[in-house]
């Protein structure tokens, strides 16, 4: 899949079987608060976003997690 293409958590989480419990571990916080992000119930804290970027290797972005957040990007 391209790097171009934004996805949500929710849209990656429907790619394979499993991703949300590996980003969960990756990040070291409980499944379900990972899901509720996902199912959009609980906003992603900006402090997580970066993470989830690197995390999905780009499929995610921190912009399309907090499209209200100013995301400086440097070259």
């Amino acid at each position: 899949m391209s790097r171009s293409r934004k996805l949500t958590l929710g849209a990656y989480a429907l790619l394979r079987r499993g991703n949300l419990a590996r980003l969960a571990r990756a990040l070291d916080l409980p499944p379900s608060v990972v899901s509720a992000w996902a199912h959009r119930r609980r906003p992603v804290p900006v402090r997580h976003c970066l993470a989830i970027e690197q995390q999905t290797a780009g499929l995610v972005r921190a912009e399309t997690l907090r499209p209200d957040v100013s995301w400086r990007r440097t070259a």
